[in-house]
């Protein structure tokens, strides 16, 4: 027999090398996965002693509160907000009405007065009375003055016209047109 190539245990060598490589290759996963896994706990381990739990609930608490209080406060803030430019606009849009009434006020003279007065749109309503037809006939005339150029006042009407015998008083109520 001169088959020396021929070697019968070898086969079970090399199956025997494989599964010893194999083995050390999952040894190593296992020892590295372990050396992972105690580095994992140590880390935790320190942040719980270092940042405790109650404490970081504490603070998420007291956060999530002042958040919650503020979002209140900013809430009416937005609505004032709202509420202050909306005025705005509502202010820049209407007519100055100051100007005319204070100039129909100057006019009055000193024994009359003022019973009512409506602003509507663009009408004023103005009720006075007194005990003098002279003094309700001399306002009428300056008011008549006044809107003359159609500038303050652009029409007048006289609603009516009354007298109180008992207390001797005479009520006028004018409607004026405001331009």
């Amino acid at each position: 027999m001169n088959d020396k190539n021929i070697n019968l245990v070898s086969g079970e060598n090399e199956q025997a090398k494989s599964e010893k490589k194999k083995l050390k290759k999952v040894r190593l996963i296992a020892f590295f996965s372990l050396i992972i896994v105690a580095l994992f706990s140590v880390f935790v381990f320190l942040v719980n002693i270092t940042l405790p739990i109650q404490s970081v609930i504490q603070d998420q608490k007291v956060t999530s509160d002042s958040i919650f209080l503020l979002h209140g406060k900013l809430v009416k803030l937005y609505l004032i907000k709202d509420r202050v430019n909306n005025l705005s606009a509502i202010l820049l849009q209407r007519k100055d009405y100051i100007a005319p009434v204070d100039k129909i006020f100057a006019l009055l003279p000193s024994d009359l007065s003022v019973d009512g007065l409506v602003l509507d749109k663009n009408i004023l309503i103005l009720t006075i009375s007194g005990n003098s037809l002279s003094s309700i006939n001399e306002f009428i005339d300056a008011v008549v003055a006044l809107g003359a150029n159609k500038k303050l006042i652009s029409d007048i009407g006289i609603q009516g016209i009354k007298l109180d015998s008992s207390a001797g008083n005479y009520s006028l109520s004018l409607q004026l047109m405001i331009p």
